[in-house]
């Protein structure tokens, strides 16, 4: 059993199927679990209750996570809650099966903006709150190279080249070894 305590999790479609799963394995790990639902609130509120019963915190958010605005509602509600994200689960999607020639211009763009959109839109949301949170672990005596940022930033699911990390130190307001926020 992976072990997660003081850990808050995000789990995307945390109500049912593999979603619920992933919300009770990480609440036996001891991890608080934050899942979105688009639209059966009961069978949200089952899953927060059995993961309440594991001993674990949990918060169900109504959240289409195609929606920039309710995605950031959704991190937003997870950190008043918990005041930290540690772990993203992009489980949430859609299926419309059918033929090609028979599906909807419309059935398309629901699959595309939930399954794909929809992980852009929560990794945004939460990569530089996971970087921050990263960075602060560190011992603030030992300066940041440009490749140790770019391993925390892996690890807050950006992975990022030193040369990347380099230019954009400065709109990230990380200082260098020497002190300085740079950019090139």
């Amino acid at each position: 059993m992976m072990k997660f305590e003081g850990k808050t999790a995000v789990v995307t479609g945390g109500s049912r199927g593999i979603g619920r799963a992933v919300c009770l394995e990480l609440a036996e790990g001891g991890a608080n679990v934050v899942l979105c639902f688009a639209g059966n609130e009961a069978a949200a509120q089952e899953t927060v209750q059995a993961v309440e019963a594991l001993g674990a915190k949990a918060l169900a958010v109504r959240c289409d996570v195609a929606d920039a605005a309710q995605v950031d509602e959704l991190v937003k509600a997870a950190m008043e809650a918990f005041r930290r994200i540690d772990i993203l689960v992009n489980n949430a999607g859609i299926t419309r099966d059918n033929l090609l020639m028979r599906m909807s211009e419309a059935d398309f763009d629901a699959v595309i903006a939930a399954n794909l959109k929809g992980a852009f839109l929560c990794m945004k949301a939460v990569s530089r709150l996971m970087l921050k949170q990263l960075i602060d672990q560190e011992d603030p005596r030992s300066p940041l190279s440009d490749q140790k940022l770019a391993g925390l930033l892996a690890q807050a699911g950006c992975p990022v080249s030193r040369r990347t990390v380099a230019k954009y130190r400065g709109e990230m307001n990380i200082p260098d070894q020497a002190g300085r926020a740079r950019s090139l």
